[in-house]
């Protein structure tokens, strides 16, 4: 039922809308903004579960043993690690030079403990040395 507005406008009576009884209308920016929040929620939601259905279900392997499905993973600040790293360069020479994270000084007691404890950080950093030693002209 439509009822009219002393300027002369048309609205509807309260207590009816598009989902019946006690339902409302929403503009188009509260429809979107409804979508996002809810987008996010479920995103936040499912990304830090997908370790039950996505790594543990395909494969057959546990993403304890495989260190996929770590990142941003609920169950995963349940535990440490503790790693011991070098990495060994061959100079031009044949010579090869062992290096520690630890010898670096341009890593924090932080970054070390990363470097040691993540697979996917320790290969960027093994990169690094080798841009490192390649500059160098080792």
């Amino acid at each position: 039922i439509r009822v009219g507005t002393p300027h002369g406008q048309t609205m509807r009576r309260a207590g009816r809308g598009p989902l019946g009884r006690g339902g409302r209308y929403y503009t188009t920016p509260q429809k979107l903004v409804l979508a996002f929040i809810g987008c996010y929620f479920v995103v936040h939601l499912v990304v830090p579960l997908r370790h039950f259905f996505l790594y543990n279900g395909l494969r057959g392997d546990h993403p304890n043993w495989s260190e996929e499905g770590h990142l941003a993973a609920w169950h995963m600040m349940l535990r440490s690690k503790v790693g011991i790293m070098f990495f060994v360069a061959t100079d031009t020479e044949g010579r090869q030079i062992m290096f520690r994270p630890e010898m670096d000084p341009t890593l924090t007691r932080r970054h070390v403990k990363k470097v040691t404890n993540r697979p996917h950080t320790s290969l960027v950093y093994a990169k690094y040395i080798s841009k490192v030693f390649r500059a160098a002209g080792q």
